[in-house]
Formats: structure tokens, sequence, C-alpha cells
């Protein structure tokens, strides 16, 4: 049997409040857990910056930073209010339903 890596995933896509409670304890199990490789995935411009200024200030870098685009619910005004019309709404009025 080959031996597979473990890999730890830490996924950054909400607002930058998570990333000031959850970046200290993700470095830190980085640091200690050499044997695992560990990824941090940022899905907010404001997110990666926390990160590496944390990285800098802290000395520990032994990770893979992945940075993908902010999600859309970020880019569209008042998604959470509502004014987005929803698909199925939207559906069963073009059917008549």
């Amino acid at each position: 049997m080959s031996k597979q890596n473990k890999t730890v995933l830490f996924l950054f896509i909400n607002g930058p409040h998570h990333v000031y409670h959850l970046i200290l304890p993700a470095l830190r199990f980085s640091a200690l857990k050499n044997e695992m490789e560990t990824i941090f995935i940022s899905g907010n411009p404001l997110n990666t910056k926390i990160i590496n200024d944390t990285k800098k200030i802290t000395g520990i870098n032994n990770f893979t930073l992945i940075d993908i685009p902010l999600p859309l619910r970020y880019r569209i005004k008042n998604y959470k209010i509502g004014y987005i019309p929803q698909y199925i709404h939207e559906l069963k009025k073009s059917l008549n339903i």
C-alpha cells in the first residue's frame, strides 16, 4: 500500500472576522504538523491581506495560499435583502403555474 500525503484545508471565504478568529490557530497547526500539507484558501482580498500580514508577523510560512475570486454574493448589492428573484419563482411566472 502506498503512503498517501495528508492535507488539511482552511477555507476563508466568508468575511474577515472569521479570519481574525481562526488565522492564528491555523498558522500554529501548520507549524506543528509538518507531516501534513496545509492549504489556506482565501475568497476575499481582505482575507488574503490578513493572512499575509499575520504570516509576516509570526514568521510561519509553511503553508500554501490559494487566492480565489470574490464570491458572487459579495458583488451584488442588497443580495440578502431579496431583491434578486429566485429562479423557481421566475420559472413559475413564465409557466403561469
